[in-house]
């Protein structure tokens, strides 16, 4: 059972571009997910021992992702290089995860800064899905206070969450929007709003 901290919140932010992923970035978001399909396929067609998904033929043993590596060739739509970036992102976010969940169960912010902070790097280096907006507003969180902040969702624009105090939630987020509105004068003055998560999937008895 892992709970947000009670004196931690998020605060969201829009970019203010629309994350468009049926028109203008549709071929390049379909390449970020097609390249999990991909590895999977090389997999369940090298290994002899078909997976129900990469994260399981990953988890089938110590040497797996060195072998899927060593499997990796270039097809029509993806380069060798492509692929290997892209097992690369799978597999560090896969292992932030645990990590993640762990941070916020220790309210340890160091530890979360430093994941999300991955995160975003390889979201923009490794999966190529970030713009110069969220690039700009996830870097800004960390400026104005924030003690955690990424980009989330299917990338090519949309929002970012900040982890913040509770209590600094109103000054952190009037300050962060006007910080973005002067970084970024295109865009202008953006929306935002504070948040907690909401409770667990819970099963209840008829």
């Amino acid at each position: 059972d892992t709970r947000m901290p009670a004196d931690w919140t998020f605060v969201i932010a829009s970019s203010g571009v629309q994350a468009d992923k049926a028109d203008s970035v549709k071929d390049r978001y379909n390449r970020a997910s097609n390249g999990v399909r991909a590895l999977h396929a090389i997999w369940n067609r090298e290994s002899g021992e078909p997976a129900q998904s990469l994260a399981a033929a990953l988890a089938s043993g110590s040497r797996a992702s060195l072998q899927l590596e060593k499997w990796i060739h270039g097809d029509e739509m993806f380069s060798a290089d492509d692929l290997r970036r892209r097992l690369r992102h799978f597999m560090n976010e896969t292992v932030r995860a645990p990590r993640a969940a762990a941070a916020f169960k220790t309210a340890d912010r160091q530890a979360l800064g430093d994941l999300a902070a991955e995160s975003q790097r390889d979201a923009h280096e490794l999966l190529g899905n970030q713009i110069p907006e969220t690039i700009t507003l996830a870097a800004l969180a960390r400026d104005i206070g924030a003690f955690a902040a990424s980009s989330f969702g299917a990338g090519f624009g949309g929002s970012v969450w900040a982890a913040v105090p509770a209590a600094d939630a109103p000054r952190f987020g009037d300050a962060w929007v006007r910080a973005y509105a002067q970084r970024m004068p295109h865009v202008g003055m953006v929306d935002w709003f504070a948040a907690r998560p909401g409770p667990a999937a819970t099963e209840i008895a008829l």
